[in-house]
């Protein structure tokens, strides 16, 4: 990786920020937020679809007041131009962003990259309603841990500065507000996989194992796709993530064993 120009600016308030506008002619480019050695987020930039990005008062840095970022570039090194019958469906919170900036480095566009636009989060009756978007595909996914996920969702970076949460330090009872919150906005992941109790994925990665399983099944689809790194880490480096799965409630533990009552089935996840 190498440093990029950035200029500070400062508010009224001397809040800091970092500006760094990306070049017209680039290849596709990751930007990295860092401090010191820790990545806060990670942003891809794809010139297909934004060939001019700028990113002046980024939200993700309302995060970490006070504390100075230096913004890296770490280029693709495209492996020349993969072609798979794979088709990824995103599942929220799954390591989806790792599926498909690692698609992209390797030149196969899922997902979010990919060239016809679609509502790419929704469920397998959109798919199945759209038949082109999967023509002669293999579809695939990913999954976790119910828990998990609701935790993910909770301290998704994306929600806690569009809700004004970033620099909030909540109690133990906001905390599960919060975690009630997002069992509310999760779908269940059956509802990807199964259309009307049929299972219309058939390869089902757990993210668990994310890598090992991802790249057994590339290589059995006979291409040289691989999983380099992670993408999606932002939400790991939220300052007051001082809660966890034992620190959610029984009210909000059991909500979650109902209303996921089959992801636990089907996945094999085990109910607390």
């Amino acid at each position: 990786m190498k440093s990029l120009p950035f200029e500070k600016i400062f508010s009224e308030t001397g809040e800091f920020y970092c500006k760094y506008t990306v070049p017209r002619n680039y290849d596709g480019v990751i930007i990295n937020l860092m401090y010191g050695e820790d990545i806060l987020h990670e942003t891809v930039f794809n010139p297909a679809i934004k060939p001019y990005s700028s990113w002046v008062g980024h939200s993700f840095l309302k995060m970490y007041p006070g504390k100075e970022i230096r913004i890296v570039q770490d280029y693709f090194a495209h492996k020349g131009e993969e072609s798979t019958e794979l088709h990824y469906i995103h599942i929220p919170k799954c390591g989806g962003s790792t599926i498909e900036n690692t698609g992209y480095e390797w030149g196969v566009r899922w997902s979010k990259w990919h060239e016809t636009p679609h509502s790419y989060h929704s469920q397998s009756n959109y798919f199945m309603n759209n038949p082109d978007l999967i023509k002669d595909k293999v579809l695939f996914t990913t999954v976790r841990n119910p828990y998990d996920r609701i935790l993910s969702l909770t301290y998704c970076p994306f929600n806690l500065v569009f809700q004004n949460r970033s620099q909030y330090k909540p109690t133990k009872d906001e905390f599960n507000v919060w975690v009630s919150e997002s069992i509310i906005k999760s779908d269940t992941m059956y509802d990807f996989v199964y259309y009307k109790d049929k299972k219309v994925i058939p390869h089902v990665i757990k993210l668990e194992n994310l890598k090992e399983e991802f790249d057994n099944l590339m290589f059995n689809y006979n291409t040289k796709i691989r999983i380099n790194k992670s993408a999606n880490i932002g939400s790991h480096y939220y300052s007051e993530k001082r809660f966890g799965l034992e620190d959610i409630s029984k009210e909000n533990i059991d909500w979650i064993n109902k209303k996921f009552e089959k992801d636990f089935i089907y996945f094999n996840y085990d109910k607390i």
